[in-house]
């Protein structure tokens, strides 16, 4: 059964460039995706996904509040920041809202799929 991946981003067009690019990758899916950190906290509950790719700066919830929810209800659930800001000065802030990996969205492609890779492989 292929590893389910949920995206939560405002960007209408980063979600759909993100599931083609998680898509592509054998034994995954992208079960669902979200535009807000509250619509993504439904989808969790509803999907019950194994791997979360989540935005920093959403309207409404923001991505570590999201992910301080996500962790009080779903504490084994890996959660991985995907922003736009410097990733380096969010990692710890990161860590504390419970996100185990922080990448910046300047990445290589082929950073954010070995990071879900080692996040997948230990979950």
């Amino acid at each position: 059964m292929p590893k389910q991946i949920l995206i939560v981003d405002d960007s209408c067009i980063f979600r759909k460039k993100l599931r083609e690019i998680l898509g592509q990758e054998p034994g995954w899916e992208v079960c669902g995706e979200a535009s807000n950190g509250s619509e993504g906290l439904e989808k969790v509950r509803q999907l019950q996904p194994d791997l979360v790719v989540l935005d920093l700066s959403m309207p409404g919830m923001n991505g570590l509040d999201m992910a301080e929810e996500i962790n009080q209800i779903l504490p084994d659930l890996p959660l991985l920041l995907f922003t736009n800001y410097d990733a380096n000065s969010l990692k710890r802030e990161g860590l504390f809202a419970g996100v185990r990996k922080t990448l910046s969205k300047s990445e290589p492609v082929g950073t954010l799929i070995k990071s879900i890779h080692g996040l997948l492989d230990v979950a």
